[in-house]
């Protein structure tokens, strides 16, 4: 039969385990030979008001507490390791100044809190490996801060209405996931720290979604960034980060920014509906944008070089990107960008609801052409240092600039239609570019029958094609439009266009008909005066014959004029004849005003 031996509990021992803050009751029993230790859980500590916790232990606040502890600029000041914090729910409340929870330890867990109205919610200082969890930081100037703190957790915490809801300031290897950045002037900031990691939270509606300054080899993966008023990612002077499977949305300047930033990488993103640039690469090079798909918004590079740019998409289109390129043809794209490159063809594309639809980077000798490039919210084209290139027989209207010109000379740019707001940019008048060529006899882009200078409207009707005079009518403004003097389209085309009569090129031949025909030819032309005066009515009158064997029903005289080009007839007036019997003639007689001095051709067609 087994039996109880000893059963002994040291008072002394228990009273030393209470001064730790640790409740243990050991109870050894001997029976048989059979030792057996008990352990029951750390007793839980109250608290009530702010105050200091320097012992390891379980600490549970037990109702709302407000202000700062007495002489401290803290609430709550934890100051010993292997500390659990349990706020239950309740409130930590300040007014303005100090901090509401100050951690200068490690091993610290602080959940179910919710901080808010300090200086400071809940900071980190020179303090490793702590996790903060389930906790809302609220309506103080920075949320959560981490200074010179290495290897901490942020979890599954809400912070909103803070001037900055989350500050890593010189602190490495820390995670921030499962939380919520919202309603923050500055969402979350990384100052000269690595190695970091941002997951599975969403960053939306702060000043600035998230920004990496100084700070390398950090990754923000699986978020959420959108409708923030500035930029929803920035990257300043950091390298070797990654931004990976992030939904980057509707924030107001743009998606990502990269400025003096190398080395990072972009990928599989979904990047929409961003106002400016969905990436902007601003003086940074030998980054990787792989795999991500644009939608309303693309890429704009400025200064960078040595990028890897592929396997994007814009609008369901592919974003074509050359650099140190010497020959290509694009036909298929929802954007191109050429860097550094040269005697490319860019033609038939419709480019649409990108940055800028073409952007050419020191880039010569580019031909672009019979191109549609309309709704870019940056421009429709962009050339940056970029010279002697040529843009043609394209359509663009309602971008936010028409072209935009930075330092950019000797481009050839003619018969394109522009209706923007703003149609040209010229960069503090560094640009110096050809705007026509000379009057050329082919269709224009209006339609007209002469080819000269581009057509330049406006969306309120106020263009100067649309209120330009041609007194002549033959479809170029009477005046030169004046973009400033480095830039002149001397032969801007009037919009719209008169109607043209092309100069026929072979006489017709009758057909050949059994019995009686009539063949009418003009055998006179006479103008009184001869050499009229500006201003002075002209008559205009021309002889026409019925050489044929049959009689002339009701018959057209047509009345053409034109210039000493001689490139197109413009239709005067015509003049209907009732009849014509063969052998007969009969003279028609017009009354014409020249507007302007030159030498003009009159021709006279009968049919």
């Amino acid at each position: 039969m087994e039996k109880l031996i000893y059963s002994w509990c040291s008072r002394e021992m228990i009273n030393t385990w209470r001064r730790n803050c640790v409740f243990l009751r050991l109870c050894v029993v001997l029976a048989l030979g059979l030792v057996i230790f008990s352990v029951e859980a750390n007793a839980q500590q109250p608290i009530t008001s702010c105050t200091n916790i320097t012992q390891s232990g379980y600490y549970r606040l037990d109702q709302n507490i407000s202000g700062l502890l007495s002489g401290q600029d803290y609430c709550i000041g934890i100051f010993a390791n292997d500390v659990t914090l349990d706020g239950q729910g309740f409130s930590i409340a300040g007014k303005g100044s100090g901090t509401g929870i100050y951690v200068q330890a490690s091993n610290v867990k602080i959940t179910n809190s919710n901080v808010s109205n300090y200086w400071r919610g809940i900071y980190l200082y020179r303090s490793n490996n702590n996790m903060i969890s389930n906790s809302t930081i609220h309506n103080n100037d920075m949320g959560i801060g981490l200074s010179y703190s290495n290897s901490n957790i942020v979890t599954n915490c809400t912070n909103s209405k803070n001037y900055i809801g989350i500050s890593v300031f010189y602190s490495n290897n820390n995670m921030i996931t499962y939380s919520m950045i919202q309603n923050n002037y500055r969402g979350i900031g990384f100052s000269y720290s690595n190695n970091n990691t941002v997951s599975d939270s969403a960053v939306y509606t702060n000043g600035y979604g998230i920004g990496l300054s100084f700070s390398n080899n950090n990754v923000i993966a699986n978020c959420v960034i959108s409708k923030n008023f500035e930029k929803g990612i920035e990257l300043e002077s950091s390298d070797s980060n990654v931004i990976l499977n992030c939904k980057i949305s509707e924030n107001l300047y743009g998606g990502v920014g990269l400025s003096y930033s190398n080395n990072n990488t972009i990928i599989n993103c979904k990047i929409s509906d961003n106002y400016g640039d969905g990436i902007h690469l601003g003086i940074s090079s030998n980054n990787k944008i792989t795999n991500n798909e644009f939608t309303n918004c693309g890429l704009f590079v400025y200064n960078s070089y040595q990028n890897t740019v592929s396997e994007n998409t814009v609008n369901g289109k592919p974003l074509v990107y050359m650099e140190d390129t010497t020959s290509g043809l694009i036909t298929e794209a929802g954007q191109v960008i050429l860097v550094n490159s040269s005697n490319v063809v860019i033609r038939d594309l419709q480019i649409y609801n990108a940055t800028a639809g073409i952007e050419l980077w020191k880039s010569y000798n580019v031909l672009v052409e019979n191109c549609k490039i309309f709704d870019n919210y940056r421009d429709g084209v962009y050339l940056g240092y970029s010279n002697n290139n040529r843009i043609t027989n394209s359509t663009i209207y309602n971008n936010g600039r028409g072209i935009n010109l930075w330092y950019s000379n000797d481009n050839l740019i003619y018969n394109n239609l522009f209706n923007n707001r703003n149609n040209v940019y010229v960069y503090l008048y560094y640009s110096s570019n050809k705007w026509n060529v000379e009057v050329q006899l082919g269709k224009n882009i209006l339609g007209g029958n002469l080819i000269a200078g581009n057509a330049w409207l406006s969306p309120d009707g106020t263009g100067f094609s649309q209120t330009c005079s041609d007194d002549n009518a033959d479809g170029i403004c009477d005046q030169p439009y004046n973009i400033d003097s480095r830039n002149i389209d001397s032969l801007p085309l009037k919009y719209p266009q008169p109607i043209l009569t092309p100069i026929p090129t072979t006489t017709s031949t009758p057909t050949p008909t059994p019995s009686y025909m009539a063949d009418l030819n003009v055998t006179a032309i006479s103008v009184d005066p001869e050499q009229p005066t500006t201003g002075q009515t002209a008559t205009i009158n021309a002889t026409i014959s019925n050489i044929g064997n049959g009689n002339a029903g009701t018959f057209n005289v047509s009345f053409f004029a034109t210039d000493k080009t001689q490139l197109g007839f413009i239709l005067l007036r015509k003049v209907t004849i009732q009849s014509l019997n063969a052998g007969g003639s009969v003279f028609a007689e017009i009354q014409w005003t020249p507007s302007e001095a030159g030498k003009y051709a009159i021709r006279v067609i009968a049919d």
